[in-house]
């Protein structure tokens, strides 16, 4: 038998401190409240400021319906992709500085003087793109060294936004590849590089469609939108055999859903033609637009739809680009920076040659 005996130790309780008075609640409500502060404490986008007073509140309400009229109108009306993905990202870093505060800790009640300051900053150097966006197409990587500030400044403030939002893990992760970037021509062996200075970098991860601005902020501004009264969802796949479509739904607002099976929606076209007649409108749409993106992935790169659209367009080795380079990018689902940059190169190399609205193929007149 032994003469020392380890004590067993009492098992903790998880004790879940609420800044509330919990007198007369009942225990449904004092568990939705223990709930909301343990998702505080361990989910990041939880950590949000929801005790905000009604003039702040008014401010932040104002810009969500602002974000969602300019959603609105980029479903209807086309903009260049650089200009849409940046407005978007402005609204989305002035949320965040308003809404999160720099610790999950700090108080939810108030929005501290210098979050204002960097709502609007970020505002600022994110919109310096569209409102120079013919400048930064012309510039094609010719930057200023108060393009460049304006880059590095942006960057820091999305780290910033990021860190509040998301946590550390993401942002050690981003600074990793880009100190990489920077310093791998120190690296021996495969793994290194020639390196890259920050200009370099900055041009490519802010004045591109390749950095900050790239797919994912794409699929943000364009894919994930706001369903107005009327709107379908699913109607492309409800005549297939094995039709799944796995997405997501949130109602902002008390609404109305209604939902049709095949049988019923067989029967509604038979009994009005104008429903069939317009769900066949609403498919060609689809249809037309799914084909765009289609052909802008399946062709290898810009100077290979640049390349294909002047032959089949050039007559006696000259097309006319009547309606200006911006229809034209639209028309190849390129950005302008990339056909910009794409005409220079093609350009250098001798095969073609730019004279104003005018694009001579120099392979076809000398063969």
């Amino acid at each position: 038998m032994s003469i020392f005996k380890k004590k067993d130790k009492p098992a903790k309780k998880n004790e879940i401190k609420l800044n509330v008075d919990t007198t007369g609640m009942t225990e449904e409500e004092i568990a939705a409240l223990e709930a909301a502060a343990v998702l505080e404490e361990y989910d990041r986008e939880s950590a949000y400021r929801n005790k905000l007073p009604k003039g702040i509140t008014s401010l932040i309400s104002a810009i969500l319906l602002a974000f969602a009229l300019f959603q609105i109108y980029t479903s209807i009306w086309t903009i260049p992709a650089q200009m849409l993905r940046s407005i978007h990202l402005a609204f989305a870093l002035a949320l965040v500085f308003l809404l999160y505060p720099a610790g999950k800790h700090m108080r939810k009640d108030k929005v501290a003087w210098y979050d204002y300051v960097l709502t609007i900053l970020a505002a600022a150097v994110v919109l310096y793109i569209p409102f120079n966006y013919e400048y930064i197409i012309k510039a094609v990587g010719n930057y200023t060294i108060m393009d460049i500030t304006i880059g590095v400044v942006g960057i820091l403030l999305l780290f910033e936004a990021c860190r509040r939002v998301v946590g550390m893990p993401i942002l050690i992760i981003v600074c990793c590849f880009l100190l990489y970037a920077l310093f791998g021509n120190f690296i021996p062996g495969s793994f290194g590089h020639r390196g890259y200075s920050v200009r370099q970098i900055v041009n490519h991860m802010y004045y591109t469609m390749s950095g900050v601005f790239g797919t994912p902020l794409g699929v943000s501004s364009t894919f994930i939108f706001l369903l107005t009264p009327g709107a379908l969802l699913g109607a492309a796949s409800l005549f297939l055999a094995d039709a799944h479509a796995v997405t997501e739904v949130d109602a902002l607002t008390p609404c109305e859903v209604l939902f049709f099976d095949e049988e019923t929606l067989k029967t509604l076209m038979q009994e009005n033609f104008k429903l069939a007649e317009n769900y066949f409108c609403y498919l060609t749409g689809r249809i037309h637009f799914l084909t765009g993106r289609i052909e802008s992935i399946a062709s290898p790169t810009v100077a290979d739809k640049l390349l294909n659209y002047l032959a089949q367009n050039a007559e006696n080795g000259v097309v006319n680009v009547p309606h200006g380079y911006n229809r034209l990018a639209s028309a190849l689902s390129v950005s302008r920076a990339s056909l910009y940059r794409v005409m220079d190169e093609l350009e250098r190399e001798g095969r073609i040659l730019r004279k104003g609205k005018q694009i001579l193929l120099k392979e076809t007149q000398q063969d």
